[in-house]
């Protein structure tokens, strides 16, 4: 009897698939050898982890590198994609070193359920099963699929791929992929857009972008972090009518940069060190803290309502979501942005030139086969 998982790539999906393939990191060690679980975890735990790894890290590695190397032949794998997935019967798993850089050398062979051309399939996420639909936005690397109802839907949809009104709706979205990745590619040209230089055009389109979800945002003060390395760019705040208690806050450190970096994950740790340690200082149960804003004005927040974020037009380097993990730190790179700034940039039209894109329309005929 066949059993079922969901397995995410990192990056470059499609390239993936297309190559009938899906890949998983922890790339010093082969994970295709077929030797006992525990002596492959040793591998991993001393090329990946160090004796500061925090228990929950390993321990969510070890269960999801379990559950990859648990895969069959025949087993069927969900494949997330930007707002759709692919659904594959496993071959076989194989390495290939030369994606080491990457942290992708660790590879499972699919038979991806194709098309009349040959092509993989990519199924849509609209009106799919919602519990189908959450473990498709989970973030983690490799879930078994148990539940009945999801798996009946997985089966059905392999045996009988898209329908018609769902190609007409694939087009479009495979048409907004195109916009989102050639977005994430824009973001970090410096050459190619006309932020303001020095970071504060990043600030401001981080900060606009939370304005379109309803949020008010307010570019800090350059000394908000005092003279040490205590820093962060953007405060957005979501009010709501049920109380205060019920406000959103997030302190958010924008670095704009290519390729990868861990450059701000110290400064917003450092900055949410010091906001608690005002908040010590003070002599009230539930004290304010102001927070300096770049116009020269003041707001005061509660520091235990704030959430800290880094946000990246690149990618980051392997340690900083470990790091971010321990602190809670949100860490949002520039595909997840991308994704993010697609949502809202067509309420952001000055933002939206600056990083060089017009709005185009195109009416979909002859999508159906």
């Amino acid at each position: 009897m066949r059993s079922y998982f969901m397995v995410r790539v990192r990056e470059n999906v499609e390239e993936f698939v297309n190559n009938g393939i899906v890949a998983i990191g922890w790339s010093k060690v082969d994970l295709s050898r077929n030797i006992d679980f525990d002596e492959l975890w040793k591998e991993v735990e001393k090329e990946h982890y160090t004796n500061d790894s925090s228990n929950r890290t390993k321990g969510r590695a070890k269960g999801e590198i379990s559950r990859f190397k648990s895969i069959k032949t025949g087993d069927l794998v969900v494949v997330p994609a930007y707002k759709g997935f692919y659904l594959g019967e496993a071959v076989r798993f194989d390495y290939d070193k030369s994606l080491e850089k990457k942290d992708l050398s660790n590879l499972l062979i699919l038979n991806y359920r194709k098309d009349i051309q040959g092509k993989p399939v990519k199924f849509i996420r609209d009106d799919k099963n919602t519990g189908l639909s959450t473990k498709l936005g989970s973030r983690y690397t490799v879930l078994a699929i148990k539940e009945e109802n999801i798996i009946k839907e997985i089966d059905g949809l392999f045996k009988s791929g898209q329908s018609s009104l769902s190609k007409i709706i694939l087009a479009e979205q495979q048409n907004e992929d195109e916009f989102r990745i050639a977005l994430s590619k824009a973001i970090p040209d410096y050459n190619g857009i006309f932020l303001k230089s020095k970071g504060r055009g990043f600030e401001e389109l981080i900060a606009e972008m939370m304005r379109q979800d309803g949020f008010e945002a307010y570019v800090l003060s350059k000394k908000v972090g005092g003279s040490g390395i205590a820093d962060a760019d953007v405060l957005a705040i979501k009010k709501s009518v049920l109380g205060d208690q019920f406000n959103t806050v997030y302190c958010i450190q924008a670095k704009h940069f290519t390729g990868e970096s861990e450059a701000g994950i110290e400064q917003i740790i450092e900055f949410k060190k010091m906001l608690n340690q005002k908040a010590k200082e003070i002599d009230f149960d539930d004290p304010l803290i102001p927070i300096a804003l770049e116009d020269g004005g003041t707001i005061s927040i509660k520091p235990d309502m704030i959430k800290f974020v880094l946000i990246s037009s690149g990618s980051f380097k392997d340690d900083v979501e470990e790091i971010a993990a321990d602190n809670d730190i949100i860490l949002i790179d520039g595909n997840t942005l991308a994704d993010m700034l697609y949502r809202v940039i067509d309420g952001m039209p000055k933002m939206r030139q600056n990083l060089g894109f017009v709005k185009s329309y195109k009416r979909y005929e002859s999508q159906i086969e």
